[in-house]
């Protein structure tokens, strides 16, 4: 499950949200993260380099979701809801 939470958390800093749950065996919320990610994204991007001040809050943000989107991940691997 280490393992699961590590792959899960690298892609999803990098804006690729929802690989966990493809592993953990979960497509249709996989694509919903995915989705969601890529708006997430591009607003956090937009937002972020158009005014300096945005990175300050967006970057904890980003780095947040990513940490639930991989413990969501864990946790439907392991069965639980």
């Amino acid at each position: 499950m280490c393992l699961l939470y590590t792959v899960s958390l690298l892609f999803s800093l990098f804006g690729i949200f929802g690989v966990g749950h493809l592993f953990a065996g979960v497509p249709m919320k996989a694509l919903a993260y995915f989705i969601a990610g890529l708006i997430w994204t591009v607003i956090a991007g937009f937002l972020g380099l158009s005014t300096g001040v945005g990175l300050l809050c967006f970057v904890p943000l980003h780095v947040m979701f990513a940490h639930f989107c991989a413990s969501d991940a864990v946790r439907r691997a392991r069965g639980e809801t």
